[in-house]
């Protein structure tokens, strides 16, 4: 009889290397991840963002057409990141806001809200918010956190599994590298892996609406 022998390949130089230690990692690096590792970097705080996506893909214009509306709160925060000032010049303030309602083929309410940004604070009035491009605000996000010393940015790459230990976490990359951090934050989006492996619960329900995403040229 003979007996087949399974043949075990030889780790890679990433899995055998010791693994790259920081206070935070951080799995998805969209908007709201790497917001975050940049605030971290910022106050001193070491940070590793692993991200999926390639750098170069998502900063190109065809990438993503959408903006997004960034809260006065917000804008100020990024100002004292130092995120604001790379992208203020293509950011479109906010200076009224109008709210109705109406039904396809019934017309707009008569009735609405009305938001004024001279109502907002009258001893020092400023927009309401910005609308600016999503593209725009991930190439400032990049362009800081380049400039961080305490932010690594690992893209493209994916966390494949999370240890979680009594004091510390190790993450393992999908090409074998690993990450020992104290703190995991998962940012992977709706559907996070890491949300589901911690056996964290989100709830989730449709509305039964449809809408239209457009961008309009005055």
């Amino acid at each position: 009889m003979v007996r087949a022998m399974a043949r075990h390949a030889k780790p890679t130089a990433a899995e055998t290397a010791a693994p790259l230690e920081t206070e935070v990692l951080i799995a998805g690096g969209g908007m709201v991840g790497l917001t975050l590792g940049v605030a971290l970097a910022d106050a001193g705080v070491g940070a590793v963002v692993v991200d999926a996506a390639d750098p170069a893909t998502v900063r190109a214009a065809a990438f993503d057409g959408r903006s997004s509306s960034i809260a006065r709160g917000t804008q100020q925060l990024l100002g004292a990141l130092g995120v604001w000032a790379e992208m203020a010049g293509e950011a479109e303030p906010i200076l009224e806001i109008r709210v109705s309602d109406g039904r396809v083929g019934a017309g707009a309410s008569r009735l609405f809200l009305h938001y004024d940004h001279r109502e907002l604070d009258r001893a020092a009035p400023g927009p309401l918010g910005y609308i600016a491009e999503n593209r725009v605000i991930r190439r400032a996000l990049y362009a800081r956190a380049g400039a961080l010393e305490t932010l690594t940015l690992l893209a493209p790459a994916r966390v494949d599994r999370l240890d979680r230990g009594a004091a510390s976490v190790e993450a393992v990359l999908a090409d074998g590298r690993r990450i020992r951090a104290r703190l995991a934050v998962g940012a992977d989006g709706r559907t996070s892996p890491l949300r589901e492996a911690a056996g964290i619960r989100a709830a989730r329900w449709s509305y039964p609406q449809c809408s239209i995403v457009c961008t309009v040229a005055h």
